[in-house]
């Protein structure tokens, strides 16, 4: 999420090299080194990290909430998994 959050934040960035604060470099379209503030990047990578758990969680829902109205509608397991791909 760091290289995520990088990028979303410098949009004059076209490498981030490394794994960590320490190690990343950050640079522009003309290989110059780009200065990060560290700070605003781990809050970027909290954020882009909790849509990502949100979004799993909202397709894990409609997808049981599929199922159901599935069931409802008078369809089998078998009928439902042939749909879903299960």
């Amino acid at each position: 999420m760091i290289h995520d959050a990088i990028l979303a934040l410098y949009k004059n960035a076209r490498t981030v090299n490394g794994e960590t604060k320490e190690t990343i470099i950050v640079k522009d379209e003309k290989g110059n080194e780009i200065s990060v503030n560290w700070e605003n990047v781990e809050t970027k990578a909290k954020e882009l990290e909790t849509a990502y758990l949100t979004e799993e969680k909202n397709k894990v829902t409609k997808k049981a909430s599929a199922i159901t109205k599935l069931k409802e509608l008078g369809l089998n397991e078998d009928e439902i998994n042939a749909l879903i791909g299960m």
